[in-house]
C-alpha cells in the first residue's frame, strides 16, 4: 500500500504541483491531539488514512470533520455503497473509504476438481478424503452464520447470536468434524501453512493471500469462489475498511482540497494500481477485478457480506466470540448453550448511550 500511495502521490505533484501532500506514519495514540493542532510545528495533521476502527476512538472526542452534508452525491456515488456505511458513526459520516478487506474460498485445483458451492458440498469433499482445513477464528468463520439464517445484531445493535444460525452452524462443523474428518482450528497461522503447503483444498481468507498462495501452488493451481451457501442462506463475510479520516479543524476550502485529494486517490486508475500491486480490494464502483478472475470473484463476495459497524460491541464480539467455537468444538459443550452463553456475556458488557451509530 506504501509504495503504491507513494507513487500516486507522485503523479498528482506533477499533475497538480500546488498541492503538497506529505505521507506519515502514524498511530492512534496521540491522534486526537494532532488532528486539532494548528501548526506543523505541533505535529499538525490534516488528513489520515486508517481503519474505520479509528472513527469509534476519534469520533467521540469531536476532532473529525463530519462528512454528511460536504460529502456530495456524485462523491459518494464513486464507492461500493456498503464501504461507504463502514464510516457512520451515530448516523453522521466521518470518512471516506479507500479499500476493503474480506474473505473468500480459496481452493486448491489439484486437490479438488469444483470446488464445493455449498456447506453439504463441503462435507461431502471431506467424506471422500479431500484434506479440508477451516480457521475458527470469529471474524474468518462468522460466514456460516448467515448460512444457517443467523444474524449478528439487531436494530439497537444487541448480539442476537442466540436467535438462531450459530447454534446450528457450531453443530454443523462439530458434527463435520466428528464424522467427515473436517480439521478445524483456532490457529489462523495453521490453517495458512497448511494450504500454502498443499495440504488443505481449501482456506477462507482474504485479498492480500493471493500473491503468497500463487506464489507457493502455482498461479494455475489457486482459484477462489464464493463462501458455500447453507441450507438457509449465503455464506457471507465480514467486511471492514480503511479510509480517509479528516481533521475538524479544515475550513470548508482546505476541506474541499482534501476531498479532493481523496479523489484522486480512489479515481478508477489509480484504484485500479492498487488492487494490481497490493491485493487490496478498492472502494471505487467502477473497479471490477481488471482481467484477474480471483480479483472480480472478491469484488463480487462484497455483495454477500456484512459490514463491520463501528460500535463498541463490534471489538467485544471479534474478541471474546470465538469462545463459543472452542466450547463446541473442543470442549463438547452444547452449541445452544454456547451461543447462549456468548450472546449474554457480550450484551452485559457496559455500554453507554453514545454506543449506537
Amino acid at each position: 500500500m506504501v509504495e503504491a500511495l507513494q507513487q500516486i502521490v507522485a503523479d498528482l505533484r506533477r499533475d497538480c504541483p500546488i498541492m503538497l501532500v506529505n505521507l506519515e506514519f502514524v498511530t492512534l495514540q496521540d491522534m486526537a491531539r494532532r488532528l486539532m493542532a494548528p501548526l506543523a510545528a505541533d505535529g499538525r495533521i490534516d488528513l489520515v488514512i486508517a481503519p474505520q476502527s479509528w472513527i469509534l476512538a476519534l469520533a467521540p472526542q469531536h476532532v473529525l470533520a463530519d462528512l454528511t452534508s460536504s460529502a456530495d452525491v456524485e462523491t459518494l456515488q464513486r464507492y461500493q455503497p456498503i464501504t461507504v456505511e463502514t464510516f457512520r458513526y451515530q448516523s453522521a459520516l466521518y470518512g471516506l473509504p479507500l479499500a476493503m478487506e474480506l474473505d473468500a474460498l480459496y481452493f486448491n485445483r489439484a486437490l479438488v476438481a469444483e470446488p464445493a458451492l455449498t456447506l453439504d458440498d463441503l462435507r461431502a469433499q471431506a467424506l471422500s478424503g479431500i484434506p479440508i482445513w477451516l480457521d475458527t477464528t470469529f471474524f474468518h468463520a462468522y460466514w456460516g452464520i448467515p448460512a444457517f439464517g443467523g444474524e449478528l445484531f439487531d436494530s439497537t445493535y444487541r448480539v442476537r447470536l442466540d436467535q438462531g444460525g450459530f447454534a446450528e452452524w457450531l453443530a454443523w462443523l462439530n458434527a463435520a468434524q466428528e464424522s467427515a474428518g473436517l480439521q478445524l482450528t483456532n490457529n489462523r497461522a495453521e490453517v495458512e501453512r497448511r494450504f500454502l503447503a498443499g495440504e488443505s483444498a481449501y482456506l477462507v481468507g482474504g485479498p492480500l493471500l493471493l500473491a503468497k498462495a500463487r506464489a507457493a501452488l502455482g498461479s494455475e493451481v489457486v482459484g477462489v469462489t464464493l463462501l458455500p451457501s447453507g441450507p438457509v442462506g449465503e455464506g457471507q463475510p465480514l467486511l471492514r475498511t480503511t479510509g480517509f479520516l479528516f481533521s475538524q479543524r479544515l475550513s470548508a476550502p482546505q476541506l474541499a482540497l482534501a476531498q479532493e485529494f481523496t479523489r484522486y486517490v480512489t479515481k478508477i486508475e489509480n484504484q485500479a494500481t492498487i488492487l494490481a500491486t497490493t491485493g487490496l480490494l478498492p472502494t471505487n464502483a467502477g473497479v471490477e477485478g481488471g482481467d484477474d478472475p480471483a480479483l472480480a470473484l472478491f469484488v463480487e463476495q462484497t455483495k454477500r457480506a456484512l459490514i463491520m459497524p463501528n460500535v463498541p460491541q463490534m471489538a467485544t464480539v471479534l474478541e471474546i466470540a470465538g469462545q463459543a467455537y472452542t466450547a463446541v468444538l473442543q470442549n463438547d459443550v452444547d452449541p445452544a448453550e454456547a451461543a447462549t452463553a456468548i450472546t449474554e456475556r457480550i450484551n452485559t458488557q457496559p455500554q453507554t448511550e453514545d454506543d449506537a451509530p
